[in-house]
C-alpha cells in the first residue's frame, strides 16, 4: 500500500465518518427515544475518526513512508470504510427526509437494540486495529521509544 493511495483513503474515511455523524445529529433532533443509541454510535464513529486522523498525520510525516504497520492499515482502512458505507445507507433517507417533515412525520431511527450494539462492536474494533498499527509504528519509529533494543 503507498503512502499517497493510503492518505487518500484515509482522508475518504474521515470525510464518511464526519458524513455519518452528521446524519447521527439528524436523528438525535428527530429521535427522541433513540437517543443513548444515537450517542454511543456517535461516539464510537468519533473515535475511528480521530484514530485514522492519526494515520492521516503519520503518513504526512518525515517517517511516512516507512511505516511498517502500514499493510495492517489497509485492513482496517477497508473494514472501517465498509462498516461506515452500511451505515450511512442505514441512516441516510435520502429524500424520504424533506417529503417527511412537509407532512409533519418525524424520522424513525432504523435500528434495533442488536444492530446498535453490532455497529458499536464493529466500530470499535476497526478503531482498536487502527490504534495497534500506530502503537507498533510510533514504537519502532521512535528510537527513544524502542524498547525492543
Amino acid at each position: 500500500m503507498e503512502v499517497l493511495g493510503a492518505t487518500a483513503s484515509v482522508v475518504a474515511i474521515v470525510d464518511l465518518s464526519v458524513k455519518v455523524a452528521s446524519l447521527l445529529f439528524q436523528y438525535s433532533k428527530d429521535v427522541r427515544h433513540a437517543a443513548a443509541d444515537i450517542e454511543r454510535i456517535k461516539s464510537e464513529t468519533t473515535n475511528l475518526k480521530n484514530a485514522w486522523d492519526s494515520v492521516k498525520e503519520l503518513l504526512a510525516g518525515p517517517n511516512g513512508s516507512r511505516l511498517a504497520a502500514l499493510q495492517k492499515f489497509a485492513v482496517a482502512l477497508t473494514d472501517s470504510r465498509s462498516r461506515l458505507e452500511q451505515l450511512e445507507q442505514t441512516l441516510d433517507p435520502g429524500a424520504r427526509r424533506s417529503a417527511l417533515r412537509k407532512v409533519g412525520v418525524r424520522l424513525k431511527w432504523p435500528l434495533d437494540k442488536k444492530d446498535v450494539e453490532k455497529t458499536v462492536q464493529d466500530l470499535a474494533g476497526c478503531t482498536q486495529k487502527i490504534s495497534l498499527g500506530l502503537l507498533l509504528d510510533q514504537t519502532y519509529a521512535s528510537p527513544s521509544l524502542n524498547l525492543w533494543i
